[in-house]
């Protein structure tokens, strides 16, 4: 069993973030009530694998986007949530990039 995990963990390592990207534009089109969660499953399965890009994180954003019109009452906390998540990232890159603290 444990053979079988590594195996999965080392191929999703050599997916290409657009991959990623494509699966979730797809879920957050859909207008089911599990589409944002499953948008943001996959996103946290990129994040783990350190694929997160812009893309990603704007087509989650889309997706809690089209939850909220949908009256779903958590999908507004969930966007602020990941908006505060990407700031925290841009800002750690941009201090690991300048030397600042």
């Amino acid at each position: 069993t444990d053979d079988n995990t590594s195996s999965t963990n080392n191929e999703v390592k050599d997916v290409e973030p657009i991959f990623f990207n494509l699966v979730m534009n797809g879920w957050a089109k859909r207008d089911g009530d599990d589409a944002a969660k499953r948008t943001e499953q996959i996103f946290d399965l990129m994040r783990r694998e350190s694929k997160a890009d812009t893309i990603g994180y704007n087509t989650v954003l889309k997706a809690w986007a089209r939850a909220a019109a949908r009256n779903d009452r958590d999908a507004p906390e969930k966007a602020e949530s990941l908006l505060q998540d990407m700031i925290s990232e841009y800002e750690q890159e941009e201090e690991e990039t300048t030397g600042e603290e």
